[in-house]
Formats: C-alpha cells, sequence, structure tokens
C-alpha cells in the first residue's frame, strides 16, 4: 500500500488535481484484483487525476522533438493522470476522464484485431509529454507505453506495477528540455 510520504511526494508534483471520487467508483473500474490495485486506489482516492500544470490534463505538447518513441522510454514524462467519473459521458473541464477516453479509443480500434486484447484488458491511465497513453493491465496490474498511430507494434511495458510507474515516471525528475 502507498505510504503517506510517497503519496505526498507524488502529490507536490501536481499542479491540479482531479475531484472527490470514492473507493465505489474506482473499483467500478478496476472491478479484480491485480498486484498493485491497493496503491492505485490510494493515489485516486487522493489525487484522482490531474496534471503538472493547470492545463496539462487536455492539452499536451506539440512538438515532434519532444516525442518520447518506444525505444527511448528512459525519457517518458507523465504529463498528466486521467481522472475517473462515474460515467464515460460525465465529463468536468479540464481533466481528462479516464472512461470517455477508453470508450473512445474503443470505438476507433473496434475492427481491428490487433487492438481487441488490449483493449479489453487495458485502460488508459496517464498520459505522456506528447499525448502518448500509458495503460494499465486491469488483470496483471502492468503498465504499459501505447503509442496508438503504432498499434501494429503494440504495447511496450514500461512498468511492473502502478507504484512503479508514480515513481519512475511522474515522482522523479523530469527530463531537460520538457517542461
Amino acid at each position: 500500500m502507498l505510504d503517506d510520504e510517497f503519496l505526498s511526494t507524488a502529490r507536490a508534483r501536481f499542479a491540479i488535481t482531479g475531484p472527490l471520487v470514492t473507493e465505489e467508483e474506482i473499483l467500478a473500474v478496476f472491478p479484480d484484483p491485480f498486484p498493485g490495485r491497493d496503491d492505485l486506489i490510494q493515489f485516486f482516492l487522493q489525487m484522482n487525476g490531474g496534471g503538472r500544470t493547470e492545463r496539462s490534463c487536455l492539452i499536451f505538447c506539440g512538438n515532434p522533438e519532444h516525442a518520447v518513441s518506444r525505444n527511448d522510454l528512459d525519457n517518458l514524462r507523465i504529463e498528466c493522470f486521467q481522472s475517473i467519473f462515474k460515467t464515460a459521458e460525465e465529463r468536468i473541464l479540464p481533466f481528462a476522464s479516464m472512461l470517455r477516453h477508453h470508450a473512445t479509443v474503443k470505438q476507433l480500434y473496434a475492427g481491428i484485431p490487433e487492438t481487441i486484447a488490449l483493449l479489453e484488458n487495458c485502460i488508459s491511465i496517464a498520459h505522456d509529454h506528447s499525448g502518448r497513453d500509458l495503460c494499465i493491465d486491469r488483470k496483471t496490474g502492468r503498465i504499459h507505453f501505447m503509442n496508438w498511430e503504432e498499434f501494429k507494434l503494440g504495447p511496450v511495458e514500461i512498468a511492473p506495477s502502478f507504484r512503479e510507474l508514480v515513481a519512475k515516471y511522474w515522482i522523479a525528475p523530469a527530463a531537460e528540455g520538457h517542461s
């Protein structure tokens, strides 16, 4: 379970955090147990998404020089975590809705065999500096980087757990040149 120091360190990286969410609302999105689920629950109970800047929840860097490739993921930087709302239709600006994003991606890639299993098991919980998805497997708790423009290459595992994702890509100092 996430400790108070870890949570306060993670919270210090947010300029804006999402609206309060209940454990029941989180469990509706993540009903099945997986390694690290308790950490994810505590994190979302305290922050429920949000970003490094007050606008980062919906706005990403458009500079192609800042895009991190799947072969250079040590330089990845989480820009924002999506927020959990009761339904995909519910929306509170400027927070990115986890359920709305998942529904949109499922609709866009529903007919593509390479994405069907991925979208059944995984849901995006965060975005990198360039707006690419960081997805959690709702069965294993493993975190994957997904560039939908390269969906045929599939996801790349970047962390074995939610806690390790937060420690490496959120709490750790940002790469130079990205703000």
